[in-house]
């Protein structure tokens, strides 16, 4: 009911370090289409220490892929995010050079390593944060949102949650973080973006405000 961890094993080496292997955000992202949007399915799976949520179905697809397994939300966002990327050493650096941060969170799912991520660096002493989230659906993300009673990670987050996934932009009610959830397919959302960058006529300025910002996906 509760499996383990292949993405963690694969990092653990003989003295339970982390290797450097980087990963993308949890969660099913590549194997629906919007056509299948209201075709999903999910569940709580409650394990001995955490709770977390299966994609049971998308459309007419069998899932049954387990999210943040064998560890949870929190645990997996720690490890594999906050740790790996050293995301609290590079925002220090950012902020050392007055750059504003920016996490491409590339996979919604249901918001638990963004989430993790977020309380992180807030906790840091992180003045601005900026976090841009992409997925295909906001599906387990609603879920999650209907549970977060059952899922510790969303305490406190739950209006932030629902106003990404209902506007497609949230802020903390301290005004440190802006949040943005873009649907849609990541590649092809990065060329229509490339495309549009190409057509504008001001590039100089462009290329300036890109400077000033450190960017680093999760």
């Amino acid at each position: 009911k509760c499996p383990p961890s292949p993405m963690l094993s694969r990092m653990l080496n003989g003295r339970g370090r982390l290797g450097l292997l980087r990963l993308s955000s949890s969660g099913p992202n590549n194997v629906r289409n919007s056509a299948e949007s209201e075709e999903e399915d999910y569940e709580l799976v409650e394990c001995s220490n955490y709770t977390t949520i299966r994609a049971v179905r998308y459309g007419k697809e069998e899932i049954g892929e387990t999210f943040h397994p064998g560890v949870g939300p929190e645990e997996e966002g720690r490890l594999l995010y906050v740790q790996q990327l050293q995301l609290l050493e590079r925002e220090k650096e950012a902020r050392h050079l007055r750059q504003d941060f920016v996490l491409w969170d590339v996979g919604l799912g249901a918001a638990g390593n963004a989430v993790v991520a977020i309380r992180a660096l807030v906790a840091n002493g992180c003045p601005r944060l900026r976090v841009v989230s992409f997925d295909r659906t906001a599906g387990a993300a609603k879920f999650a949102l209907q549970h977060a009673d059952k899922l510790t990670y969303m305490e406190g987050f739950e209006s932030v949650i629902s106003d990404l996934i209902t506007t497609g932009r949230a802020e903390t009610t301290s005004g440190v973080v802006v949040w943005e959830y873009h649907e849609g397919d990541f590649p092809a959302l990065m060329h229509q973006h490339q495309q549009a960058s190409n057509t504008a006529s001001n590039q100089p300025a462009s290329d300036q405000a890109t400077k000033q910002q450190q960017h680093v996906r999760l």
